[in-house]
């Protein structure tokens, strides 16, 4: 099945003529960082060059690594080729300085990633097999197995793909954050089977290419997604879907203020405390000392998580689902409440941007008067 979205690398400035002249947006690398990644999930091209341009100015060439792992987390198996080339870029200098400098390069590759199609599902798949309580038993199962034995599971496309995930990430060896919990394993074991089993090589060296930068297990579950869509019943498709508000404070969106972000933690705890269907949302369903956890994710899936160009296959809204209620349940709101809480957020939204608003204008200011 042939990708929606075909790319080989950033045009020849003979072609396209240079890039329109932009400034950078004034504010933190943190929230530069959660700029860049949210206005590519709503396909927000100008917020993304400008974001980008900032955290090049505070992390440098450290910008392509962030860049790959958004493009595992939220483009996935929508354009695998795209995926490829911002991994051959990510990773190799010399190919890089073919097309140009840091931030011309950079400029490239989040207009590509702001235009592709959105597929959200290798993020929901490692959640669940990392943090899903009912997958303990397929951790358990895959853990008792040899290396051998664990590639041999994943790479079969007749085990549930819960089974899959679990295995791919134990038999690569990618540990998920500072924890230890899966031991050593064969990224290139694992990916060679893959390969053998029917994916495309370049997609195959791409993905170990991305697990040995990042050391993000959420690249490994390109392949078994990619198992699935290929028997997907009927043809995939991408459509436009309406994105929540923002607002805008000196080109910033209230959108980066989330709970990656200092501002945003501050601004989603005051929402939750002065804000009263909030307050008593969390109240009916949530334990206190669990109140702050849960506000930052549903305010995560109210405003950051949505994308506004969706990739549409057989399985998008289980997976979204499965990943959604994993993370909501994992941020202590049961599923008896999940849909409240989620309502208490969306229907307050514009309220949470003033606040957010109000912060940006005071962080603008300081910023003008350094």
């Amino acid at each position: 099945m042939t990708s929606l979205f075909e790319y080989d690398g950033p045009p020849d400035d003979a072609e396209t003529g240079p890039l329109p002249l932009i400034e950078p947006l004034s504010c933190d690398p943190w929230v530069a960082s959660s700029a860049v990644h949210k206005a590519i999930r709503r396909s927000d091209t100008e917020t993304a060059e400008r974001a980008i341009l900032t955290l090049i100015r505070h992390r440098g060439t450290g910008i392509f690594r962030r860049l790959m792992v958004i493009a595992y987390e939220d483009i996935g198996i929508a354009a695998p080729d795209l995926l490829v080339s911002i991994t051959r870029l990510c990773t190799d200098v010399r190919l890089r300085r073919q097309y140009g400098d840091t931030p011309t390069v950079a400029r490239w590759m989040v207009r590509a990633m702001a235009a592709a199609p959105k597929e959200r599902s290798s993020d929901y798949l490692i959640c669940s097999a990392v943090h899903r309580p009912d997958w303990e038993c397929h951790r358990e199962t895959v853990g008792a197995l040899s290396v051998r034995d664990r590639i041999a599971v994943a790479t079969d496309a007749e085990q549930p793909l819960p089974v899959r995930a679990v295995a791919a990430w134990f038999a690569s060896g990618v540990e998920a954050g500072t924890e230890k919990r899966i031991g050593g394993g064969d990224l290139t074991g694992l990916m060679t089977a893959y390969i053998n089993a029917g994916l495309p090589e370049a997609t195959g060296l791409a993905i170990q290419a991305a697990a040995r930068a990042t050391r993000e297990p959420i690249v490994l579950m390109l392949p078994p997604l990619l198992q699935e869509l290929r028997r997907s019943r009927s043809e995939p498709t991408s459509r436009s879907v309406p994105v929540p508000p923002t607002l805008f404070v000196n080109g910033v969106p209230t959108y980066a203020l989330d709970k990656h972000t200092r501002a945003g933690r501050q601004a989603i705890v005051t929402f939750a405390r002065e804000n009263q269907d909030v307050r008593s949302a969390l109240e009916r369903h949530v334990p206190e000392f669990r109140h702050r956890d849960a506000a930052y994710l549903a305010a995560f899936y109210t405003d950051a998580m949505p994308v506004a160009n969706r990739f549409e296959w057989d399985q998008v809204d289980e997976l979204e689902t499965l990943g959604q209620e994993t993370d909501l349940l994992w941020a202590g709101i049961p599923a008896t409440g999940m849909a409240d809480v989620l309502d208490a957020f969306r229907s307050n939204l514009g309220h949470l941007n003033t606040i957010r608003a109000g912060l940006l204008g005071t962080s603008s200011a300081k910023e003008n008067t350094r």
